[in-house]
């Protein structure tokens, strides 16, 4: 009996380890970036891209030529329902002052973010039936929304963000401990 104890015991920690490994290939998402933030006492982690390797570098990119830096983190692979989107225009990330937090106002220069937390059919006039996404946005020109950057290094870039993003239909959410941590590809 005692053997037959002992054999399903390491029959349960083998199993429990081998689950481990497979929570680790899940954290491993991570290494490409994460954006996360707080609202309405919830959590939200984004982590994931796209399984197409060919659009992979569109996840989070600087064009120097151009000052543009997008950051676009889906909550499951492929999901582009439930997605954050950051971009920052008139932004030469190899000519900032880190940290570097972007003011209100200023002609040419500012942060963004798009929240689609969901997405739901309705119909025209026609009887047409078209989907609609539920996405709350903000920018730093003119909302009560503020976002620094903090450092780049390695390719990496991090940083802060916070404030008060509304959606199509006028409802607001008021986004705290916002993070981000974007492997970033110059193009």
């Amino acid at each position: 009996m005692k053997k037959i104890f002992y054999l399903f015991s390491l029959a349960i920690i083998t199993l429990a380890c081998s689950s481990c490994s497979n929570d680790d290939l899940e954290i491993a998402d991570d290494a490409t970036g994460i954006i996360k933030f707080d609202y309405q006492n919830k959590s939200v982690h984004f982590t994931a891209t796209t399984t197409n390797l060919e659009q992979e570098d569109i996840y989070g990119f600087s064009d120097p030529s151009i000052q543009w830096i997008q950051m676009l983190r889906l909550a499951k692979t492929n999901d582009f329902s439930h997605k954050v989107f950051i971009f920052m225009s008139g932004t030469d990330l190899n000519s900032l002052l880190l940290p570097y937090t972007f003011q209100s106002g200023i002609v040419g220069e500012d942060a963004q973010i798009n929240y689609t937390v969901d997405q739901r059919i309705e119909t025209d006039s026609n009887g047409q039936d078209f989907v609609v996404t539920n996405t709350y946005a903000a920018t730093t020109y003119s909302n009560d929304f503020t976002l620094t950057i903090l450092s780049k290094e390695d390719g990496v870039l991090r940083g802060t963000f916070e404030g008060r993003i509304e959606n199509q239909d006028g409802d607001s959410i008021m986004v705290k401990n916002g993070t981000f941590d974007v492997q970033i590809v110059e193009k």
